[in-house]
């Protein structure tokens, strides 16, 4: 026969136990997949997105994450216009470079004007 301590430490620990699932819940936390890369969350392919996005920075001035992706996208345009992409890299190593929100925009306007 059991002792009452004994029967009151198994009830506690039954009593803590379904505490902790009730607590955590039955699915858990999903499992972290691989990241992206910020690049890789950003990335424009085709004429028509690349001249998209810097159509914006000529709106806005802003480089940082809206030049993310965009090397990709150039990289891309290469198969089907070596020496437009060749141009366009060119460009948006400068690009890349600038602090100056008129500068972004200038330069952002000469690579859009490219890709009409």
């Amino acid at each position: 026969m059991r002792s009452l301590f004994e029967r009151r430490s198994a009830s506690l620990g039954s009593a803590a136990l379904v505490s902790l699932v009730l607590l955590t819940g039955c699915g858990g936390s999903p499992a972290a997949g691989p990241s992206q890369s910020s690049d890789a969350a950003h990335a424009v392919s085709g004429k028509a997105q690349l001249k998209e996005r810097l159509e914006s920075m000529v709106q806005t001035g802003s480089g940082g994450s809206a030049v993310s992706g965009m090397r990709q996208g150039v990289q891309e345009l290469k198969k089907t216009d070596a020496a437009l992409a060749d141009s366009l890299m060119k460009d948006l190593d400068a690009l890349e470079k600038l602090q100056d929100q008129g500068a972004i925009k200038a330069a952002a306007r000469k690579m859009a004007d490219k890709l009409k």
